[in-house]
C-alpha cells in the first residue's frame, strides 16, 4: 500500500523531529489529544504534553541519550518509523524502537513503541549497517 504524498510528508517531518529531538517540530504534527503506549508496559500518556515529558524523562533529546537515525517502514497496515541509536562513545547504530503511527486528518493521533526485538519480525535489522544508513530518512 503506497502512503499519499501528504502521508509521506508527514513521515518525512516525523523522521527529521526524531533524528533531531525536536519538540516544536513534533508539536505540529502529533494532535494535541494524541496518545503513546509501549506495550508491554500497562500504561498510556494521554495527550500530547504527557507524551514529551515521558519521553524527556527518558532521556529523549539529551545528548545522554544519543543520536537517532530513521527508517520508514509498515506495521499492520499502519505507516511506522524504525528508530537506531548511537550512544556516546559508540560508533554502532542499534535499534532502539519501532513507532507504529495512527494518523488521522493529517496528523499523528497515536503512537504505539514496540521494543526493538520485534525488528527481525518487519526485515530490520538490530545493527544498522552502512547499506541501511544509506538508505535512511532524510
Amino acid at each position: 500500500m503506497d502512503a499519499s504524498a501528504a502521508e509521506r510528508d508527514l513521515l518525512k517531518k516525523y523522521v527529521e523531529a526524531s533524528e533531531a529531538a525536536d519538540f516544536r517540530a513534533f508539536a505540529s504534527i502529533i494532535r494535541e489529544v494524541a496518545t503513546f503506549r509501549m506495550p508491554p508496559e500497562p500504561g498510556t500518556a494521554a495527550g500530547r504534553e504527557a507524551m514529551f515529558k515521558l519521553w524527556i524523562e527518558g532521556g529523549f533529546g539529551s545528548e545522554r541519550f544519543g543520536r537517532l537515525r530513521c527508517v520508514v517502514t509498515h506495521a499492520n497496515l499502519q505507516p511506522a518509523v524504525a528508530a537506531y541509536v548511537c550512544r556516546p562513545g559508540d560508533s554502532t547504530w542499534r535499534a532502539l524502537a519501532l513507532d507504529v503511527l495512527r494518523i488521522e486528518d493529517g496528523l499523528i493521533t497515536e503512537i504505539v513503541t514496540f521494543m526493538p526485538d520485534n525488528f527481525p519480525a518487519f526485515g530490520l535489522p538490530i545493527i544498522m549497517d552502512e547499506a541501511r544508513e544509506m538508505n535512511k530518512c532524510h
